[in-house]
């Protein structure tokens, strides 16, 4: 019931977002709706960042068996924006095969642990700090509707930075946690986890070699 209700709390922004901000008049609805997705990542890493500070290092070295109301409320507000997310994706008939396996797959992620460990545990809010690169994609969409190419280039060098310099250190953290923990988990998040370790590079190298290409076509144009 949680989850449902910060579903529908996120449908009501998003209908005042596309409708009534003036601001973004010129914008069509599928770069409002990218807008919307990165002020919700912004959101979400700002509070996973928070949880990670005021919890200190105990949690990390025990992840999976670490919690508080903080993190079980930034889990569900997490699964709340992927089921919104879908429901306007496919509203919208999204394209975006990479982006549909994404959202579905984290959705199985955020979901599976509550469920068979009976807990929103620390690591998924770790996982969360990985949404930063998000956060610049509605900017980049706006510069591109602008034919703003050169801004927009450096929105995907900051992308690719977030995927070396954050995103990948978090997925060699989780695999390394989930090994030494594999004896306590249930078997489903460590095939979970496994299936992840896999998933989630392969998706960045797909989004990394889309960003060069754009950084190859405009870094040395004026």
């Amino acid at each position: 019931m949680n989850i449902i209700i910060k579903t529908l709390f996120l449908s009501i922004l998003w209908n005042y977002f596309s409708n009534g901000n003036k601001s973004l008049e010129k914008y069509d609805n599928k770069i409002k709706f990218s807008i919307f997705r990165s002020i919700c990542c912004l959101t979400i890493f700002i509070y996973a960042v928070l949880n990670v500070f005021k919890y200190g290092k105990k949690p990390v070295l025990n992840p999976f068996f670490s919690t508080s109301f903080d993190i079980k409320d930034l889990n569900d507000w997490f699964v709340a924006y992927l089921l919104h997310d879908l429901i306007c994706m496919a509203i919208n008939k999204t394209d975006r095969i990479e982006l549909w396996f994404h959202h579905i797959f984290s959705l199985f992620t955020f979901v599976i642990p509550p469920l068979y460990m009976n807990n929103s545990c620390y690591i998924l809010n770790v996982l969360l700090l990985s949404e930063l690169m998000s956060v610049f994609s509605g900017i980049d969409s706006m510069f591109i509707n602008d034919n703003e190419m050169r801004k927009s280039m450096f929105c995907k060098k900051i992308r690719k930075f977030v995927i070396r310099y954050v995103r990948t250190p978090i997925w060699i953290y989780v695999i390394i946690l989930a090994i030494l923990n594999y004896k306590k988990l249930p078997k489903i998040v460590l095939l979970n986890c496994g299936v992840a370790a896999i998933v989630m590079p392969f998706l960045d190298y797909f989004w990394a070699k889309k960003c060069q290409k754009v950084i190859d076509k405009y870094e040395n144009k004026i």
